[in-house]
């Protein structure tokens, strides 16, 4: 029985059609609530499917609203409703009881990079809201790529934090679907895929550091002819 083992649905979808098949299948719902699900639907039945889902002996995780959201938005007003999104989602998880709640870190280098630091800065203090009370409730939370066609952003995140409840959500569907990234093979271990990067700038990659997604197991970089070959294992 594959305890661990999510599949992301929407909550009205959950609710209205598939749970029965959930159930049926021991599927653990990663559940996304949208602005409208958040607002909308009163506290007693968000308690009553939550009790139905445990009831089926069923594990949860959460998927955050992100449309029209920033974490390290520019603008103070998108970024006060991105906490309060998050909040609602946190209030959530008395009842449901999620391991942990993806979140998407929203970075776009074509309208913040000019902006770094103030992004970066902005992002920290957002998640810093919320990590006491994740930490409290024993909630990973993980930060998810979809723009981001390069991991040193994580890192540049990560690091502002000590807590072991903050990571990363490692899409390939957004690698694939958003990114310069070809994936050519997808094998239950194994991924074979060209990645487009950009030239090494210390200012922006600082050495030394790995991301939690990455293991060191089996690394391999071999110089073949004209060309370097690399081989990393992700840890998802």
């Amino acid at each position: 029985m594959l305890t661990h083992f999510f599949v992301n649905v929407p909550y009205d979808l959950l609710v209205k059609k598939y749970l029965p098949l959930f159930a049926r299948q021991h599927l653990n719902p990663e559940i996304y609530f949208s602005p409208q699900i958040l607002d909308k639907w009163p506290e007693d039945e968000f308690k009553a499917v939550a009790r139905e889902v445990e009831q089926f002996d069923l594990k949860t995780t959460f998927h955050a609203p992100f449309y029209d959201l920033s974490l390290g938005s520019i603008e103070p007003k998108v970024r006060r409703v991105t906490q309060e999104r998050l909040e609602q989602i946190l209030s959530l998880a008395d009842f449901f009881h999620p391991l942990s709640i993806v979140i998407h870190l929203s970075y776009d280098a074509r309208i913040y990079e000019e902006h770094l630091e103030e992004w970066l800065e902005n992002t920290v203090q957002t998640i810093g809201k919320i990590i006491p009370v994740a930490e409290k409730q024993k909630i990973y939370l993980n930060l998810e790529n979809v723009f981001e066609s390069e991991p040193n952003i994580f890192l540049l995140v990560l690091k502002r934090f000590t807590s072991d409840y903050i990571g990363i959500c490692f899409d390939i569907g957004h690698i694939y679907a958003f990114t310069h990234t070809t994936l050519e093979k997808l094998e239950q271990k194994k991924i074979l895929a060209k990645i487009k990067g950009e030239d090494f700038n210390p200012q922006k990659h600082p050495l030394n550091a790995c991301i939690k997604a990455v293991t060191y197991h089996n690394f391999k970089v071999n110089h073949i002819d004209d060309r370097f070959q690399a081989q990393v294992i992700f840890d998802i």
